[in-house]
């Protein structure tokens, strides 16, 4: 089945973010809805709230889009000093979700 680019529906972009709750439902991050059906499906995080008007469909099946999913695992975010310098002296920090902010070299 082909179907032309005017025939697809167009989603607005809050029907495509996810937000990420932690553990103890303080919210962390706002992701697509491809990195929540990943977490989701990998069973780092459980469905709360789900968008009935766009399914995802796949070659499997069709699934509701995820709005809010609250991770399994509490994640724990350290608050450190932030660097006002201009310098680029900025890092990024990997983390499993790659949801921390990045971090200043000074530091």
């Amino acid at each position: 089945m082909v179907m032309d680019r005017q025939q697809a529906p167009v989603l607005s972009e809050p029907a495509r973010r996810t937000l990420v709750l932690n553990a103890g439902y303080e919210p962390l991050s706002v992701v697509s809805y491809r990195r929540a059906m990943v977490l989701v499906m990998n069973g780092r995080a459980t469905v709360l709230e789900q968008d009935h008007q766009h399914p995802v469909r796949t070659l499997m099946g069709d699934y509701e889009r995820p709005t809010v999913i609250v991770l399994k695992r509490y994640v724990r975010i350290p608050h450190g000093r932030v660097c006002r310098c201009r310098g680029g002296c900025f890092e990024a920090r990997w983390t499993p979700l790659r949801l921390l902010p990045v971090q200043c070299l000074h530091d």
